[in-house]
C-alpha cells in the first residue's frame, strides 16, 4: 500500500468520530498527511445492526497531495478490535495493525451515496488463519514471536555452540544432553512455534514488497526450513559418531557450516525484527543497545574460549567421549 491514500477513523473521547488521512508506507506505520484532504460529514446511510462503528467522510475526487479517487482504482478496507494509542482526539496516534480486512468497489454511478460491495472479508485469502482476540492481540502475538525468536537466536546458539565447540572433553556425555536441549529446544523448537503462531495471526504472508518487513518474513522461512535441516544434521552425526575416528566427517563439517550460517542469518533476522516492529509499534530505546550488547557478549564469550580452551573436535586423541 505505499504511496496510497488511507482513511482511518476511530471513536474519540468525547464518543464522536475522529477521521485522519494517513499516506501507505507499506508494512510499517502509515504517516500522517500534512494536509487533510476531507472532512467528517454525518452517516450518510444508517448504521448497519451488525457494525460497532460507522463513520462518513467527504473529500474531492482529485487532490494535490494524494491519489485521485477513479471507477477503476483498486480500493481495500481493514479494521481493527483495539483503539490507536495516545491522544484519540488527535489524528497524531499510533495505528494498532487491522485483524480483519477485504476489497470494495465503490458505485461512482450515484452522486449521493456510495454503495459498497465487500468482495473479500474474512473469505479474503489474505485473512489470517485465526483472528486476533481483545485478550490477545496481534501486538501481544507479535511481542511473544519477538521474544521467542530473541530467546532462540541471540541468547541460545551462544551457550550451545560454545559447549560443542569447547566443553566436549570436559563434560564428558553431558556436553551433547545441553547441546541438545539449547539448539534442538531452545534454538529449534522455539524457532517452529514461534513461526507458526507469526504465520497463523499474520495478514499478507510472504508479501512482494520490497521493505524491511518483507525481508524479514522471506528471511525467517529460509531460517526455519534451515534449521529443520540443521537439527537432523545434528543426530546424523551423533548416529554416526566414532570415537576411534582419526579425522573429522564431512557430515560434521557439514553440521559446522550450516550452523554457523544460520546462527548469522537468525541473528540478522532478530535485527531485521526489532527494526520492524519499531515501524509498527512503539519500540522502548533499550530493545536495540540489549540486542547489540548480548551479541557483543556472545562473540567475545567465543573469543575466550578459542584463546583459553581451543576447539575440541572429538577426535581419537579426544577421551572421555563416546556416542549417546
Amino acid at each position: 500500500m505505499k504511496g496510497s491514500d488511507i482513511y482511518i477513523g476511530w471513536t474519540n473521547s468525547t464518543g464522536g468520530i475522529t477521521v485522519g488521512n494517513y499516506e501507505g508506507t507499506g508494512h510499517s506505520q502509515p504517516s500522517l498527511n500534512s494536509v487533510q484532504n476531507h472532512h467528517v460529514v454525518p452517516l450518510m446511510d444508517p448504521q448497519p445492526s451488525w457494525s460497532q462503528q460507522s463513520f462518513s467522510f467527504c473529500r474531492p475526487t482529485t487532490v494535490s497531495t494524494g491519489q485521485s479517487i477513479t471507477p477503476t482504482a483498486g480500493y481495500i478496507y481493514g479494521a481493527s478490535a483495539s483503539a490507536p494509542s495516545g491522544n484519540l482526539d488527535s489524528t497524531k496516534v499510533s495505528l494498532q495493525q487491522h485483524d480483519t480486512k477485504g476489497t470494495f468497489q465503490p458505485d461512482f454511478s450515484s452522486s449521493t451515496t456510495t454503495v459498497v460491495t465487500n468482495t473479500g472479508g474474512s473469505a479474503d485469502n489474505d485473512q489470517p488463519i485465526l483472528k486476533p482476540s481483545a485478550s490477545f492481540p496481534f501486538q501481544s502475538i507479535v511481542i511473544t514471536h519477538g521474544v521467542l525468536m530473541f530467546i532462540a537466536w541471540a541468547i541460545s546458539p551462544f551457550i550451545g555452540i560454545y559447549i560443542a565447540r569447547y566443553l566436549k572433553s570436559a563434560l564428558g556425555h553431558t556436553w551433547y544432553i545441553l547441546h541438545v536441549f539449547f539448539m534442538s529446544i531452545l534454538t529449534g523448537a522455539a524457532t517452529l512455534v514461534s513461526f507458526i503462531l507469526i504465520y497463523l495471526y499474520s495478514f499478507d504472508r510472504f508479501s512482494t514488497d520490497g521493505d524491511i518487513g518483507s525481508s524479514h518474513e522471506k528471511l525467517g522461512l529460509v531460517v526455519v526450513l534451515a534449521v529443520i535441516i540443521q537439527i537432523i544434521l545434528g543426530y546424523v552425526s551423533n548416529a554416526k559418531f566414532d570415537p576411534h575416528r582419526e579425522s573429522i566427517p564431512w557430515w560434521d563439517k557439514a553440521h559446522w557450516w550450516v550452523g554457523r550460517t544460520l546462527f548469522l542469518l537468525g541473528l540478522l533476522n532478530v535485527y531485521l525484527g526489532i527494526k520492524f516492529y519499531g515501524e509498527s509499534y512503539h519500540l522502548a530505546g533499550w530493545v536495540l543497545p540489549m540486542f547489540w550488547i548480548i551479541v557483543a557478549f556472545g562473540f567475545g564469550m567465543m573469543v575466550y574460549g578459542q584463546a583459553t580452551k581451543g576447539q575440541d573436535n572429538h577426535t581419537i586423541a579426544t577421551t572421555n567421549i563416546s556416542k549417546i
